[in-house]
């Protein structure tokens, strides 16, 4: 690549001055609020009006199994319409869900139709979210170049992580004041505004060629699976991202025992170490899209991995909470880290026609093994129940996927395609 065919990398405020990135950053940013909005006030409403932890449960699940259902038939989906229409709609079809919440009544006491309803109102609005995500993560890549992907990731993580630290707190407020029906009706304005900053965000879609109808669907949905088998990066992205979720999945699951068990600590300090955790990925983001920007993204993948690595290990020896704050604050930061080139390199590794299919078999996979650790971190405490062990085992993971990473994605087509 010659000199004069570079693009000097852009400082951090030039993508705000951008029209498109500025409408799309607000639009996940007001999305994502109504999002965690709407995982407040069910938990809440479903609880208050029960006093059932087993119809809460089952609320949870309704909201967290469309991702493991739908995740790749959504990708399927997302590439063959374009990207900010199926936001759009989604959003919208997110917005009549919840208004449907409107119709309960007596919330400190739901009748059996009232929490079907709710159930089904969860479930649904997660299932347009599967929509929204890999539209979301797809639309990027058809806007700005490749020198921009990283800068462009970093910022559109930290609205998802100002939307975890701000929405349920806002949620909580919001609730107070208003009512649910209150919060409900903020929920459903939130979808709103962000479909109409989307109206303006302006897409290069090309559309695709193929047979229609479900024959063309099946056939799309056989070519996502193939990617994975074809395209090597691809394969080694999907592997590290399987070990980070799942053995991530059983140290998050004990957390709040061996914070009790371990840290002699209560509920307001596994609060704290979740706290911090946002913290360390907050302060990770402008690293990422500033000075590190142009680092290559296996280096930034495996170093996020070993500083997960480094922060197991710390927490699983801390003396007290306060240490373990602080190595929950590194692995944030680490997470972060790995988070961001992973995106970034599922977006230039991939062919741009199959984009929707790869995001959402990343959403899927995810959704997949997050569930299968759940059910690993129960039957490990069951058969091997000293945590302290587990948690200090668990970070070699990390330190295996950090050597896959330098192993196969530094070699110079990956660096290459990763670099535009």
């Amino acid at each position: 690549m010659s000199e004069s065919t570079i693009t000097p990398p852009l400082s951090t405020p030039s993508l705000f001055r951008d029209r498109r990135f500025l409408l799309l950053w607000v639009a996940q940013m007001v999305s994502g609020i109504g999002d965690w909005a709407l995982m407040l006030a069910i938990p809440v409403a479903v609880y208050n009006g029960t006093n059932s932890q087993a119809k809460l449960g089952f609320a949870v699940v309704a909201e967290t199994l469309p991702a493991l259902l739908f995740g790749l038939a959504a990708g399927v989906i997302v590439d063959r319409m374009p990207r900010r229409r199926v936001m759009i709609a989604t959003d919208l079809a997110r917005m009549g869900a919840v208004l449907l919440l409107l119709n309960l009544h007596h919330f400190s006491h739901l009748s059996s139709a009232e929490v079907w309803l709710i159930y089904f109102v969860g479930f649904a609005s997660a299932t347009f979210s599967c929509l929204f995500s890999p539209a979301r993560a797809a639309l990027v890549p058809s806007i700005f170049p490749r020198e921009k992907l990283m800068q462009a990731n970093s910022l559109l993580s930290s609205g998802t992580r100002l939307t975890q630290i701000l929405g349920p707190g806002l949620g909580g407020v919001l609730l107070y004041w208003l009512h649910p029906r209150g919060l409900f009706i903020f929920d459903a304005l939130t979808f709103l505004v962000s479909a109409v900053c989307l109206l303006f965000v302006a897409e290069h879609f090309k559309q695709r060629e193929g047979r229609e109808g479900l024959a063309g669907l099946w056939e799309d949905f056989i070519e996502g699976f193939r990617v994975f088998v074809t395209h090597p990066i691809l394969g080694v992205l999907i592997g590290i991202l399987s070990v980070a979720t799942f053995f991530g999945g059983i140290y998050n699951a004990l957390l709040y025992a061996f914070t009790r068990d371990i840290l002699h600590a209560d509920g307001p300090g596994y609060g704290y170490l979740l706290s911090y955790v946002g913290f360390g990925a907050l302060l990770a983001l402008p690293l990422l899209s500033g000075p590190f920007k142009s680092t290559p993204p296996a280096r930034l993948l495996a170093a996020g991995l070993m500083l997960m690595a480094l922060s197991g290990w710390v927490l699983a020896f801390a003396p007290n909470v306060a240490i373990g704050g602080a190595a929950m604050f590194v692995g944030g930061f680490g997470n972060m880290v790995m988070y961001l080139p992973i995106v970034t390199l599922f977006q230039t590794a991939g062919p741009p026609q199959l984009m929707g299919r790869i995001m959402g078999a990343a959403v899927t996979i995810g959704a997949f093994f997050a569930s299968a650790s759940g059910l690993a971190a129960a039957g490990i405490v069951t058969v091997y129940p000293h945590l302290q062990t587990i948690y200090a085992v668990i970070p070699a993971s990390f330190v295996i996927s950090a050597m896959l990473a330098i192993t196969y994605l530094s070699r110079p087509a990956v660096a290459a395609g990763a670099e535009g």
